[in-house]
């Protein structure tokens, strides 16, 4: 069992990490990894892994937002608002990209 108090977010990439190895070409594995890395503020490090998420699964709506939320919190402004309109024309109702567009936009 986890120590109480202990980050199990450690140990959480170091399992989601085992299964990228295993499985390289799954989108949800790259998925995983990245949401990890960017709780544990590592989103330089995320930022490869939601890329080819959204690489292998180019019509999930849901990549785009992970790259979007990716690269707003690099500062990369303008290319997070080109991932949450493509997430938009993929899903027009989403609401977590329209919200995230509103919230970058001038």
């Amino acid at each position: 069992s986890v120590l109480q108090g202990a980050n199990p977010l450690p140990e959480a990439l170091a399992a989601y990490e085992a299964r990228l190895r295993l499985q390289p070409g799954e989108a949800a594995a790259h998925t995983d990894v990245a949401a990890v890395l960017l709780r544990l503020g590592r989103a330089a490090a995320a930022l490869p892994h939601v890329e080819q998420a959204a690489r292998l699964r180019p019509s999930d709506p849901t990549g785009y937002v992970n790259l979007g939320t990716t690269l707003a919190h690099l500062g990369r402004t303008t290319e997070a608002i080109t991932a949450f309109q493509v997430a938009l024309r993929l899903q027009p109702e989403l609401t977590e990209a329209r919200e995230a567009l509103r919230r970058l936009s001038p």
